[in-house]
C-alpha cells in the first residue's frame, strides 16, 4: 500500500515523537496570536499546523491503521471548523454544527488515547513519557477549547465574556478560557451560563486537577527515582571494572594477585 512507504518516523524524529510534538504545540500556541487574519504568514501556518495534526496519531503509532481511521474524522472535523467562519455556507444550521462538532470532538479523543497508550507503553521510564504526559495535558486543553467551541455555536450564550461573532477569535477565547479552567485559574472575565457549558467545566477542572496529581506526578516520580537508580549504579560498575582489570581476573585468568593470595593460603593451611 502507499501508507506503508510513508515513513514519517524517517522525515521527523523517531525516539523523541511527544517532544517533537509537544514542541510544535508550544510553537502555534505561541505564534498564532502574534499572526493575524491580515498576515501573509498565517493562512500557510493553519496549513501546516493542520496537516501536522491530522497526521499525528499516524506519527505517534506508526500503524497504517490508526491513519485509516483517523484521517476520515481529522479531515472531516478540521473542514467544518474552517467552514464556520462562511456564514453563507454554514447557514448555522444545528445539525451541521453538531455533525462536524461530533467528528472534531471524536479525532481529539483518539489523539489523545494514542499520545497515552504511547506513553504508558514505554519500557523504560525516560524524558520522552515526561513529554508524553505533558502533550497529553496540552491536548485535553485543546479538545475542551473544541467542546466549548462547538456549544457556543450550537446554543449562542452558552458562555458570557466572549462577546465576539468572529470564529477565530472566538476559538482563541474559548482556547484561553480552557487552559484557565484545566489550570484552575479561573480569572472569572468568561463565564459558563448553560447548564451543559458549567457541567463541562466542572468535568474539565476535575481532569485537570486528577491529571497533575495522578499521571504527571507518577511519571515525573519514577522518571526522578530511575535516575538516581542509574546514578547509584554507575560507581559500583565502575569499582567492579577497576576491580577486574586490576588483578586480571576475568573469565578465568589469574593475575599476579591471585597468585600472591594463593601462596599466602597454602602457606597457612601448611603451618595448621
Amino acid at each position: 500500500m502507499f501508507f506503508n512507504k510513508i515513513k514519517l518516523e524517517a522525515m521527523l524524529s523517531g525516539r523523541y515523537k511527544c517532544t517533537f510534538l509537544t514542541i510544535i504545540f508550544i510553537l502555534f500556541f505561541a505564534a498564532n496570536p502574534a499572526l493575524d487574519e491580515e498576515h501573509f504568514l498565517h493562512t500557510p501556518l493553519l496549513v501546516v499546523y493542520y496537516l501536522f495534526l491530522v497526521l499525528a496519531p499516524y506519527f505517534i503509532t506508526s500503524k497504517v491503521k490508526v491513519l485509516a481511521i483517523t484521517l476520515p474524522f481529522g479531515i472531516a472535523g478540521i473542514a467544518g471548523k474552517l467552514l464556520f467562519d462562511y456564514s453563507s455556507i454554514t447557514a448555522n444550521t444545528f445539525a451541521f454544527d453538531c455533525f462536524f462538532g461530533i467528528l472534531l470532538i471524536s479525532f481529539d479523543l483518539v489523539l489523545i488515547a494514542c499520545v497515552i497508550f504511547y506513553t504508558c507503553s514505554m519500557k523504560k521510564i525516560s524524558l520522552e513519557s515526561v513529554f508524553g504526559s505533558i502533550l497529553t495535558y496540552f491536548l485535553i486543553a485543546f479538545c475542551f477549547a473544541d467542546f466549548f467551541f462547538i456549544i457556543n455555536r450550537v446554543s449562542p450564550g452558552a458562555f458570557a465574556g466572549v462577546g465576539d461573532t468572529d470564529v477565530v477569535a472566538s476559538f482563541r477565547n474559548m482556547l484561553y478560557f480552557s487552559f484557565t479552567t484545566l489550570t484552575t485559574l479561573g480569572y472569572g472575565d468568561i463565564v459558563p451560563r448553560s447548564e451543559l457549558a458549567k457541567r463541562l467545566v466542572c468535568i474539565e477542572v476535575l481532569i485537570g486537577v486528577l491529571f497533575v496529581a495522578v499521571f504527571i506526578g507518577r511519571i515525573i516520580a519514577l522518571f526522578t527515582s530511575y535516575q538516581m537508580q542509574r546514578g547509584l549504579r554507575r560507581p559500583v560498575n565502575k569499582r567492579i571494572s577497576t576491580y577486574k582489570v586490576r588483578h586480571r581476573s576475568i573469565r578465568g585468568i589469574k593475575g599476579p594477585g591471585f597468585a600472591v593470595r594463593s601462596r599466602k593460603k597454602k602457606s597457612m593451611f601448611n603451618v595448621e
